[in-house]
């Protein structure tokens, strides 16, 4: 009995980081200039492989917010939802274009860094 008990934590355990892919993006977008420094500090401190390619989409400029602070991503000139559960842009309160994020140095600087970071630590080498 115990040993199912272990396995069923464990699963749940390992799904974790698949449920942790938006909410970083989400994070991300709803704070502050300070707070966005800490993040990418933190995430080049930890690195994931599911968080590539949202650095990737802030190195070139591709993360949007809107006004409700939900995070999007734009892919051939179209903005996708990051977080596929959440609602739609028509369901909004105050549906409206999402807005680019303006980086910094600083926050590009990280961004670099924590790309960096990585890139090293990815078991895929290419």
């Amino acid at each position: 009995m115990p040993s199912y008990f272990y396995r069923f934590i464990l699963a749940i355990s390992l799904l974790l980081p698949l449920a942790a892919q938006a909410s970083d993006a989400s994070d991300f977008v709803a704070a502050s200039s300070a707070q966005q420094a800490e993040l990418l500090e933190a995430w080049a401190a930890r690195p994931t492989a599911e968080r590539v390619e949202l650095l990737e989409a802030l190195r070139d400029g591709r993360v949007a917010a809107d006004s409700s602070k939900r995070a999007w991503i734009e892919n051939n000139d179209q903005y996708v939802p990051v977080d596929a559960q959440a609602p739609a842009a028509a369901d909004a309160p105050t549906p409206d274009e999402p807005r680019k994020l303006r980086l910094n140095n600083r926050l590009r600087g990280l961004v670099e860094t924590a790309l960096a970071s990585h890139q090293l630590l990815a078991a895929d080498t290419q």
